[in-house]
């Protein structure tokens, strides 16, 4: 059995700067980072796996440049799972929840079970097109 975990990368909110002029939030100068929320389901992932015996860990993300960052990658890694499955482009930079879960599901589709991150609405738009196309098959 494989078990999906997805993550994505966020802003790291300590460098997030407050604009003065205006008020609104100044992403500039703002690293990318693995959601800590994500980093958590992956781990929580790997315990189940270990729960299981028989069952294999995929990490998964779509998105644009900040997935290329290797120390992003080396968070997901650390936690434990057994494959990586990263989907790069530049479509994905500021993608809609309904565009990024199509993608997940469509790199998702031959796998058997899920293990989604809560942090967002993601995960229910991700599992109705994996449920719309299991009912195709």
């Amino acid at each position: 059995m494989k078990i999906i975990t997805c993550y994505k990368c966020v802003p790291d909110e300590q460098d997030i700067a407050i604009n003065n002029a205006d008020g609104t939030l100044d992403f500039s100068k703002a690293d990318s980072k693995i959601s800590q929320y994500d980093l958590n389901a992956i781990e929580a992932a790997c315990q189940l796996k270990q729960q299981l015996g028989d069952a294999q860990v995929v990490a998964m993300s779509v998105g644009g440049k900040a997935l290329t960052n290797a120390k992003g990658r080396k968070d997901v890694l650390s936690r434990g799972p057994d494959e990586l499955i990263v989907v790069i482009d530049d479509q994905f930079e500021q993608a809609l929840p309904q565009q990024t879960a199509s993608a997940l599901a469509a790199a998702a589709q031959n796998q058997v079970s899920i293990c989604l991150s809560a942090a967002t609405v993601l995960p229910i738009f991700m599992l109705s097109r994996l449920v719309c196309w299991w009912a195709k098959r």
